[in-house]
């Protein structure tokens, strides 16, 4: 099976969130070097960057896989800064689109320190047209403690919906990925 690394971020993220110092041209050339297909355009809260991705891709004859980590809270109107994770990518043009239309949903009626999608947003995705991981231990299930967050979004996303377990030695990570673990194995 290949790998292919989707859920990273580049100087772009968030500069509330820095997560990294790398360019995408950095990580498209190590990409290439790994035997990688793809470049995911995955920043927090923001896809503003899509066209340098798209180019860079093409520069190095790569896919780009269009994708948002948003910033996820129970109500959008509220004033909550839990701003838990949640990441989502387009399987297609649509997709494309249906993120697009929501990231700038998120800027207009859920923005309050980030901008942020709630459940509405959430669910208002057609779940055959992207994907949804439970990200990391900034995640709704982690954050709330809603085991049913992820019972909906595996009956909402079907197949489409992943638990992410991220390969790290962090205490609170090992503890998070068999949490993650024990919610695959039930349901």
């Amino acid at each position: 099976m290949r790998y292919e690394n989707w859920h990273k971020h580049t100087k772009y993220s968030n500069i509330m969130t820095p997560d990294s110092i790398i360019s995408i041209e950095d990580i498209a050339k190590r990409a290439v070097e790994l035997g990688h297909k793809t470049l995911s355009t995955v920043e927090h809260g923001y896809a503003g960057n899509v066209f340098e991705y798209y180019d860079i891709a093409k520069k190095y004859g790569l896919k780009l896989v269009f994708g948002v980590e948003f910033y996820y809270v129970h109500n959008r109107f509220e004033k909550d800064r839990t701003n838990a994770h949640l990441l989502i990518m387009a399987k297609n043009n649509e997709g494309k689109r249906q993120l697009t239309k929501l990231i700038s949903e998120a800027n207009l009626t859920g923005f309050y320190h980030k901008p942020r999608i709630d459940r509405e947003l959430l669910f208002s995705l057609n779940p055959d047209d992207v994907v949804v991981t439970s990200t990391c231990i900034a995640s709704p299930y982690n954050l709330y403690k809603d085991e049913c967050f992820i019972v909906d979004c595996h009956k909402y996303f079907g197949e489409n919906f992943y638990l992410e377990i991220h390969d790290n030695t962090n205490h609170k990570q090992v503890s998070y990925n068999e949490m993650l673990l024990d919610m695959h194995n039930k349901y």
